[in-house]
């Protein structure tokens, strides 16, 4: 089976989405370190839809994200200190959690995407809509988006 993170609806303090970004940022140092793609065609980091607001919320970019997973091996240890570093209080991440959640239908292309609802013809037209109509744009401006920070 091929790599895929968490489902987007798990939460570290109340804080939907990072414990899936820690996966991708791993998984991406990972993919460098082996000198391959081992992402399976998901995205890292301030190029990312939703990546980028939560980033963005944590007053972080994805290059210091990154470097704290680089120097502490316990997600929870970066989450945290992520967390503390940008000053939200525990209400402030669980209203953005709502915001978030709400933004985004509760994940719900993704979940359909990632086989975690029932399987059926709802979920298949999802999955056809998300892979074939959405995600294809998205890959472009990811990939032209790398290629420029990558030349800096």
């Amino acid at each position: 089976m091929s790599w895929m993170p968490c489902s987007g609806r798990e939460t570290f303090d109340e804080l939907v989405w990072l414990p899936r970004m820690l996966q991708k940022a791993r998984r991406r140092e990972e993919s460098r370190a082996a000198g391959c793609d081992l992402m399976n065609g998901y995205m890292f980091g301030d190029n990312d839809f939703v990546d980028h607001r939560v980033l963005r919320f944590l007053r972080i970019d994805d290059m210091a994200f990154l470097k704290l997973v680089q120097e502490y091996p316990r997600d929870e240890d970066v989450a945290r200190i992520v967390i503390e570093r940008s000053e939200r209080t525990a209400g402030e991440c669980s209203s953005f959690s709502r915001r978030l959640c709400r933004m985004l239908a509760n994940f719900a292309l993704l979940e359909a995407d990632e086989g975690r609802t029932a399987p059926g013809l709802k979920r298949n037209i999802i999955r056809f809509f998300y892979n074939r109509m959405m995600m294809p744009i998205a890959y472009l401006g990811f990939r032209r988006s790398e290629r420029r920070r990558e030349a800096l």
